[in-house]
């Protein structure tokens, strides 16, 4: 029984991994790569808040990363929060990261080559128990949509976690009806993912429709609009274990 059980556990996986390969794969023929470019105002200003409403947690939790620490992205992408590592003052080789695209991952590992960067999913991680004293997983989950697949990657995050480790996840809250692919992560499904840990979240950014629409007609006006919880439609939260 136990060995069915498992190959069932490894079906489920295989099938989510391809799953979201596939939709990888369409969004990059359906979305123009104009609209994430960095120099896009909406773009600007939802990292802007992001890195700092991250930055004002961390600080005072007391776990901002220190050069020497270890930080791990789940789902790094071309880039993603590496960048805002090696700002806050981490070291190249401090970071690690495992992402499932190969075509985005390429790009990552071309602009950070002393990063210690590979092509994976995070349901099965080649790194020691305790590795990691900071883990990123920014909009990875709410693209799981299997509860079985999103608790393994929650076991395995929690695996990997230094027992002083911190986690901080960054993702969708509100459900986009446009978007089938994409299951809300809030602050109740990031507690039972990690039912051991003491939570902080704060909700941020403004609408992305909303953002990008906005921001490149008047900076002040977006910025009026963010400070409205009402039409932000993500979460970051800070998780340390209790």
């Amino acid at each position: 029984m136990a060995m069915l059980d498992q190959q069932g556990k490894g079906a489920t996986l295989l099938a989510e991994r391809d799953r979201l390969k596939g939709v990888y794969s369409k969004r990059a023929l359906e979305i123009d790569r104009d609209m994430y470019a960095p120099w896009q105002p909406g773009e600007m200003l939802m990292l802007f808040e992001r890195r700092r409403v991250a930055s004002e947690m961390l600080v005072d939790k007391d776990r901002f990363p220190k050069r020497g620490n270890k930080c791990l992205e789940i789902g790094y992408g071309k880039l993603g929060w590496l960048s805002d590592c090696i700002a806050w003052g981490l070291a190249e080789n401090d970071l690690y990261g495992i992402e499932l695209d190969e075509e985005r991952a390429s790009v990552a590992m071309g602009a950070l080559p002393s990063a210690n960067l590979i092509i994976g999913d995070a349901s099965r991680m080649p790194w020691g128990d305790r590795f990691f004293d900071l883990v990123i997983i920014s909009t990875v989950l709410s693209s799981v949509t299997s509860m079985s697949v999103r608790r393994t990657i929650a076991d395995e995050v929690d695996r990997v976690l230094a027992n002083r480790g911190t986690i901080l996840i960054y993702d969708t809250a509100v459900r986009n009806p446009r978007n089938k692919d994409l299951l809300p992560v809030g602050r109740k499904q990031v507690a039972e993912l990690f039912p051991n840990m003491n939570v902080v979240s704060r909700s941020v950014t403004l609408a992305p429709p909303i953002a990008r629409s906005v921001a490149k007609r008047s900076w002040t006006l977006a910025n009026i609009l963010n400070a409205l919880p009402v039409i932000r439609t993500h979460r970051l939260s800070l998780l340390s274990r209790s």
